[in-house]
């Protein structure tokens, strides 16, 4: 799809930031809270950095990769 999870300082995100800061989190918020926390999560994409509230906490952001003329 062209995406890439980066830190906001340009640099790659690991595993361990992907999924325990980034999705475990949310995922037993939202359990718990009968999905409450994954609407809030997603009415942050409407703020000014077009970030979810799940970046905000890992320090991560997505980006557009352009891809190198190759058929994927």
């Amino acid at each position: 799809m062209g995406l890439r999870i980066v830190r906001t300082d340009g640099g790659r995100a690991n595993v361990a930031r992907t999924l325990l800061l980034r999705a475990f989190p949310f995922f037993v918020f939202s359990v718990l809270t009968s999905n409450f926390a994954g609407f809030l999560n997603a009415v942050f994409i409407f703020g000014s950095e077009r970030k979810c509230l799940h970046d905000y906490v890992a320090g991560t952001k997505v980006i557009c990769v352009k891809q190198s003329g190759r058929q994927v």
